[in-house]
């Protein structure tokens, strides 16, 4: 014959078993990703800057252009991606869910205009002097030399 306190014992065991055999309920999470690229050639652009605005949380993108976002929480997220020499460019999406959202952007690259490596420089005796301005993107380069002082 087993005493009250055994039986106590057993009780609380057994309760304290079949509450750590029960799994809770896991809430799902939500992911966000996309392809970053260059509008002009399409191909994808690596390190650049991808921001949540909603949660200031940011990554860069992989050599295929790619960023990813695990574990979000659902919801709308503003996204700004950003490059050097590039636009920047802003969308928003919405996170499900249990579910993955994809968001791409395709970024105009900005011109860069390269100087040549010979100096300007207008000596005593020059009058004369050539350079080269060059760019990276076909696009136009305005430029204007002003002679309004004396000594050009």
């Amino acid at each position: 014959m087993r005493t009250p306190v055994s039986i106590l014992i057993l009780i609380i065991f057994m309760i304290g078993t079949s509450l750590c055999g029960c799994k809770s309920e896991e809430k799902l999470l939500g992911e966000l990703s996309g392809t970053v690229t260059d509008a002009s050639t399409s191909q994808p652009l690596l390190n650049a800057k991808v921001v949540l605005n909603r949660f200031v949380d940011s990554t860069t993108t992989t050599s295929d252009g790619k960023y990813f976002f695990k574990s979000m929480h659902t919801g709308n997220y503003d996204v700004q991606v950003s490059k050097h020499a590039y636009e920047r460019k802003s969308g928003s999406a919405s996170v499900s869910e249990g579910k993955s959202t994809e968001i791409n952007f395709t970024l105009n690259s900005i011109p860069e205009p390269k100087i040549s490596q010979k100096y300007l420089d207008f000596g005593i005796d020059s009058t004369i002097k050539y350079f080269t301005i060059t760019n990276v993107i076909p696009t136009d380069i305005n430029f204007s030399i002003i002679t309004d002082q004396n000594w050009i």
